[in-house]
């Protein structure tokens, strides 16, 4: 991370990314975990355009080790507490390792996708957390299996028709 993004570990200041995740290294144990973006967005088509870009650029990288987003969102209103009034919108990612995560961050693709992103927020604070209990794979389970019966009654239909199709042939 030193190499790609051309600054020292003693060098950076705290609460910066690279402080934070080698903090977490001794601590891996290899496991999913989730990433809870807090963002206060930039406005402005600029802004909203680099936005749109990084989202083009990420979600491929994101996706192809195996995470996926969770959830996106736009606050709604302030139900506790003082610290979200500046959030503008949450965005929950789920990655399949910490090594899935660094090996994102160190793809070129965001190295150069990396001030899009800056440019469409005011701030952003990501923190880190492990399931305890998660439904997010249950319902995603169901979906896949009534996604394969449905698709599985779909060629049932169509094999019935072409059969009525051919008997009503003379």
């Amino acid at each position: 991370m030193e190499e790609a993004y051309g600054r020292k570990l003693e060098e950076a200041p705290e609460g910066s990314m690279i402080s934070n995740l080698h903090k977490m290294i001794p601590n891996d144990d290899g496991r999913e975990f989730y990433a809870v973006n807090l963002e206060q967005l930039r406005m402005g088509p600029a802004a909203e355009a680099a936005d749109r870009r990084y989202a083009e650029m990420v979600l491929p990288e994101i996706l192809k080790r195996g995470g996926y987003p969770i959830f996106l969102g736009n606050r709604a209103g302030q139900m506790l507490g003082v610290y979200g009034k500046d959030v503008d919108r949450v965005a929950v990612i789920r990655y399949r390792s910490l090594r899935d995560l660094f090996d994102m961050i160190l793809a070129p693709e965001m190295q150069s996708g990396s001030p899009l992103k800056f440019a469409s927020l005011d701030h952003t604070e990501v923190f880190i957390v492990r399931p305890v209990v998660s439904f997010v794979q249950v319902r995603q389970l169901v979906g896949l299996i009534l996604f394969i019966v449905a698709l599985g009654g779909f060629r049932l239909i169509s094999r019935l028709q072409k059969r009525e199709r051919n008997v009503a042939k003379p």
